[in-house]
């Protein structure tokens, strides 16, 4: 009887580890970069950058991501501070700039019609339109003007965006910016 167990644990073990490798439709690689300013020196960028590619349609989507510096202390259930990330992502058909916050909630924008502020270095602030990712949860949102975002966040070495949040009200998150390596179109 235990060595019948014991087999059909081993053998459902084996399938999850199967299913779990071989289900993925894409490979993704993960990589960080140094970027070389146009002084010469060599800045340590906290941009992750990352590409997966799907085999079926024979394309790739490259990411960049940079997660806050700070963490905001949300009230339950969301306890344990959260942080805000801002995601670039490009498919092949234009560039897309997208926030995730880890835990807690965006207040929901479903045709663009609320904004957050953006600071990007000591520029006035500037608000965005967004729009809540559909079918997803509250967590994800997507700024409408995101090639001028791409643009000033090329240059900018420190980014503020001030966000609501769902039964917190508004919050800034901070980012250094430095280094991001970005051409897609």
């Amino acid at each position: 009887m235990k060595k019948n167990l014991f087999s059909a644990l081993a053998v459902a073990f084996m399938l999850v580890i199967a299913l779990a490798s071989g289900g993925d439709k894409s490979d993704k690689a993960d990589t960080t970069t140094d970027q070389i300013m146009e002084d010469g020196t060599t800045v340590k960028s906290k941009w992750k950058y990352s590409e997966e590619v799907d085999k079926m349609e024979g394309t790739t989507t490259y990411f960049a991501e940079l997660t806050s510096t700070n963490k905001i202390n949300f009230q339950f259930p969301y306890k344990g501070g959260s942080r805000l990330a801002i995601n670039l992502r490009n498919k092949g058909a234009g560039n897309e700039v997208f926030l995730y916050l880890d835990k807690g909630q965006i207040m929901p924008s479903l045709r663009g019609e609320k904004t957050m502020k953006f600071k990007f270095d000591d520029e006035s602030t500037v608000n965005y339109a967004y729009t809540t990712a559909s079918g997803a949860a509250n967590n994800y949102v997507f700024i409408d003007k995101k090639n001028e975002v791409i643009k000033k966040l090329l240059k900018a070495k420190k980014v503020m965006i001030e966000i609501e949040a769902y039964n917190e009200g508004l919050v800034v998150f901070e980012y250094d910016t430095e280094g991001l390596v970005w051409d897609k179109k």
